[in-house]
């Protein structure tokens, strides 16, 4: 299996483990993304939520090409 950051496996539906972070819209909702060859792609919040249950995702604390707030 491949290893991302000290976890083992891909994530399902993937050919690698996806890292991922939550953030809000413009209106307050919660929102997801993945990282995705150098580019952030929004994905559901429901799919994103499942994976975090699941443990089959790393989550970052926010956009990694972007300075922390």
């Amino acid at each position: 299996m491949n290893s991302t950051a000290g976890t083992a496996g891909k994530t399902p539906g993937y050919n690698c483990r996806l890292s991922i972070w939550f953030d809000t819209d413009r209106n307050g909702r919660r929102i997801a993304y993945r990282w995705s060859h150098g580019r952030a792609i929004r994905i559901s919040l429901h799919d994103a939520e499942m994976f975090v249950a699941h443990r089959c995702v790393n989550v970052l604390d926010g956009h990694p090409m972007r300075p922390a707030r």
